[in-house]
């Protein structure tokens, strides 16, 4: 286990997300397959620092991960003295 690390893991066990669905699911701002602003992933991608994504006939799981430590260190360099 690595302290320095969040790690949030996100399951659903609905219907997945459609292999052709993915990148524009992920990539493009706004887009979403259902009625909702399509704001998700996008959010998810500029907060964290890894992303991983599984998606089978069985759930989408999603793992997000952000550096504590690097943005710690980041924030204290913008900090004046």
């Amino acid at each position: 286990m690595n302290h320095d690390w969040l790690k949030v893991i996100v399951e659903d066990k609905g219907n997945s997300i459609k292999l052709s669905e993915l990148p524009k699911s992920i990539l493009l701002e706004g887009y979403s397959s259902k009625r909702s602003f399509g704001h998700g992933f996008s959010i998810m991608l500029k907060m964290m620092d890894k992303i991983s994504i599984y998606t089978s006939t069985e759930g989408t799981t999603i793992i997000l991960e952000a550096d504590l430590k690097e943005r710690l260190i980041e924030r204290r360099k913008n900090i004046p003295l």
